[in-house]
Formats: C-alpha cells, sequence, structure tokens
C-alpha cells in the first residue's frame, strides 16, 4: 500500500465543537500486511494526535475508527488507536484536555456516531469522559420503542435523580422509583413526574412496581441505585457490609430487570444498568463491591447478546469518583479502614485522577441519557476522569 494510500485512510476535522475529530479507516486491514495496514495508520494516527496536543493540549480530542469486519489486522488497528488515545488522555489531563476513541463498524448508524462524537466533544455533558473507548459495533437494534416511560431506579438523590434529570429533560416521561419518604417524593415534585415507591429487595414491593399502572407504555429501564460497602478482608471483615453490597449492588439489578422485561418486550427499548469502574477494574478495600459491580458488567454483556432480537438493546455505565454524598461515605469508609483522616483521604484520592477532579452528577445524568438514545447495543460508557482507560 501507497503512503498516499495510507493517509487517505486517516482524515482529520480539526475546529469541530472547538475539538478535533481524527477519522480512521480501519476496513480491510490485513490485506497488505502489518506494516501498510496497522503501522502505517498508526504512525499517520500519531502525527495527528500529536499536533492536536502541540497546537491545543486543553481542547478535547475524538479518534473513530471504522471498521468493515473482515480484515485480519482491523482490530490490531483499533488496539493500537486505543493505546495511542489513551496514552494522549494521559498525557493532556494535566491541561484539562481530554481524548477518547469511538469504534464503528459498516452497520453503525451514522446518528450513533454522531451523538456519540457530540457528547464526547461538549464539556458540559462529557468533560468528566476521557481515556474512554466507546464501542458501537454491537447491534444495530432497529425497530425498538423510544418514545414510552422511562422508569429510573434509585432516583431519590445521587446520580439516579441526575439520570432522572437528564431523561426528563430530553423530553421523555420518567418514572421516579426508590424507597418511600419525603426524598423520593420532593424528587417527582421537583421533575413534576410520577413516583412509585420501593425497596427493591422485597419482591411483593417489586411485583407492584412491575404491576403500576405508571408504567404503561415503558420502554425504557435505567437501573441508577446502588450503595457504598468498602471492607478490606482480613480480622476486621465487615460480613454485613458485604452481604448488603452483593444484594443491593447486584441481586436486585438483576431482579428488577429480570421482572421488566415482559413489559419491554411488546415494543423493544432499551435497558441502561449503572455499574462502576470498580467493575471494570478491581479495587483494594472494595471486594464486595467489585464483586457485585463486574457481575453487574458480565450480566450486561450476556443480556445485550440475548436480547437483541427482542428488539431490546442494553448497556452499562461504569462511571469513577463523582461527587455525591455516597462517593464522599465510600472514601470515608476507605480512610477510617486504612487508619486515616477521611478529609486528607479524599483530598488525595481525587487528586490522583488524572483531571484532578470528581465527576460532577449532571454529567453521569447526560451520559445515561446517551446511551438511551444509541441503536447499538453493548456499549460500555465509563466516565471516570481517566483514572479507568476503557
Amino acid at each position: 500500500m501507497s503512503a498516499q494510500a495510507v493517509r487517505e485512510r486517516v482524515a482529520v476535522d480539526e475546529g469541530v465543537a472547538g475539538g478535533t475529530i481524527v477519522r480512521v479507516d480501519a476496513g480491510g486491514a490485513g490485506a497488505a500486511g502489518w506494516a501498510d495496514d496497522v503501522q502505517g495508520p498508526s504512525a499517520q494516527v500519531i502525527d495527528a494526535v500529536n499536533a492536536h496536543v502541540a497546537a491545543t493540549p486543553a481542547a478535547p480530542l475524538v479518534v473513530t475508527v471504522t471498521v468493515a469486519g473482515a480484515g485480519r489486522l482491523e482490530e490490531a488497528l483499533v488496539q493500537a488507536v486505543r493505546g495511542i488515545v489513551g496514552t494522549a488522555a494521559l498525557e493532556i489531563s494535566g491541561a484539562g484536555g481530554r481524548a477518547s476513541t469511538v469504534v464503528a463498524s459498516a452497520s453503525t448508524l451514522s446518528d450513533d456516531v454522531r451523538a456519540v462524537e457530540e457528547y464526547l466533544l461538549d464539556e458540559a455533558r462529557g468533560g468528566y469522559t476521557t481515556g474512554a473507548t466507546i464501542d458501537l459495533r454491537g447491534g444495530p437494534v432497529e425497530g425498538r420503542a423510544d418514545d414510552g416511560a422511562v422508569l429510573v431506579t434509585g432516583a431519590a438523590g445521587g446520580l439516579g435523580f441526575a439520570a432522572a434529570e437528564a431523561i426528563a429533560g430530553s423530553g421523555r416521561r420518567v418514572v421516579l422509583t426508590d424507597r418511600a419518604g419525603d426524598a423520593l417524593t420532593s424528587a417527582g415534585e421537583r421533575l413534576g413526574m410520577p413516583t412509585v415507591a420501593c425497596d427493591l429487595t422485597r419482591p411483593e414491593q417489586l411485583a407492584a412496581l412491575a404491576a403500576s399502572p405508571e408504567l404503561e407504555g415503558l420502554d425504557a429501564v435505567v437501573v441508577h441505585h446502588g450503595v457504598g460497602a468498602s471492607t478490606r478482608f482480613g480480622a476486621d471483615y465487615d460480613r454485613a457490609a458485604s452481604d448488603r453490597s452483593l444484594v443491593l449492588n447486584g441481586t436486585t439489578v438483576f431482579d428488577v430487570v429480570e421482572l421488566l422485561l415482559p413489559r419491554l418486550r411488546p415494543r423493544g427499548g432499551t435497558v441502561v444498568i449503572l455499574s462502576s469502574q470498580a467493575g471494570l477494574t478491581a479495587e483494594a478495600g472494595n471486594g464486595p463491591y467489585c464483586a457485585a459491580k463486574f457481575a453487574v458488567m458480565g450480566y450486561v454483556t450476556s443480556l445485550a447478546q440475548a436480547l437483541a432480537g427482542d428488539r431490546i438493546a442494553v448497556h452499562g455505565l461504569c462511571p469513577g469518583p463523582v461527587d455525591t454524598p455516597l462517593m464522599r461515605a465510600a472514601f470515608a469508609g476507605f480512610a477510617i479502614d486504612l487508619g486515616e483522616d477521611p478529609e486528607e483521604f479524599t483530598a488525595r484520592r481525587l487528586a490522583a485522577i488524572p483531571l484532578g477532579r470528581a465527576g460532577d452528577p449532571q454529567q453521569i445524568g447526560a451520559s445515561t441519557a446517551l446511551l438511551l438514545r444509541l441503536h447499538a447495543t453493548g456499549v460500555v460508557l465509563a466516565p471516570t476522569g481517566g483514572e479507568t482507560l476503557s
């Protein structure tokens, strides 16, 4: 393959929404060989990324790779690009810059690619997403409904409320559920949306939720409830905290999704499940939490494959530390386990994030809203500030 042909496979779009998009055509890689199909395009991507970093390190960078699915070396080029972009994300984080990879196939809808690129370039929505790979090759799931009710669990506060707020802001009808109390009532009143109180650990309340008339026309389930449960292995291991995490972060996720699938199947729809960066990378002092979150991601993967034929898309959301009471409590627990001051531990922990800060709940809400609109399935979105390169 000639140098000119290599250049034609890598195109740079500068000044797009204040950032840069590098587009890589990996289709058919393997026909010529490693030097032409991996080494050559990789060098071109490196040059393009270097030019962006040298000129505008604080501006967002998106590298979109499109594969045909037939070439022997396509996946090698995709992984090379991920390595380049992940490195750039780490190097420009100090300047506030962000870089992520989008992977598409010939069957990926252009609307999905455009929606993800716009999200990544938008600081208000994608400002905590860097070093991420958003793989859109699953699907598309066509013919699914996307104009009915959206149920959001854990919606009384934190990331659940942020998701409900973002989804309601997009024009969807949202039904908020959480344990009964003033927080849930207030959340519903703030959004002008209906609420259904439910303790997800109680089967009779779950059954009542599934049968609620408020869920008429349901076509999306957003599972955003969860608890922190830090405990270290050893003599001081907290079995009660461990069991609580396994139930609330794992079992109830499965229970609510499986119970509501019959309501989704007639029209199709979308399921978005909140996991965590601790569902992608293990964390010391967080064994039970990691167990549940890793399990949930395995469930997302298998469910996406199983339900595509039912016109139901399934996605996983894996945020890093986000500034909520849950995060503060979790960090305090880590500090106590280590015999450290919670405030000092939290400050040090947040400073270690490449972007140097926790995420904003509204950014995670925007991430949820993005996943709801995609036609692809099996997407894993990890807004972690660069702490986990996904």
